[in-house]
This record gives C-alpha cells, structure tokens and sequence, in this order.
C-alpha cells in the first residue's frame, strides 16, 4: 500500500510565510506574530 505524508504541524516545513502572504493578499494587511501566536485565526 502506497502512503503519501502531509507535514501539518511546520516541523518539516515552514508554511507561515506562505500563509502570510496568501492572507495579504486576500485580506490587504500582514500579520504579526503577536496577532495570531496562540489564537485561532
């Protein structure tokens, strides 16, 4: 059986700059870390 791995936690890979500009992009302002660290966005 074939298995494919999906990184969902940034241990492997670092998804948050992407994310930040994807919701730049859509919403117009860039996040601080201070703005999402904890909360859920």
């Amino acid at each position: 059986m074939q298995r494919i791995a999906i990184d969902m936690d940034e241990v492997i890979a670092d998804v948050m700059p992407k994310f930040h500009d994807l919701y730049e992009q859509r919403f117009g302002k860039r996040l601080k870390r201070e703005e999402y660290w904890g909360k859920k966005i």
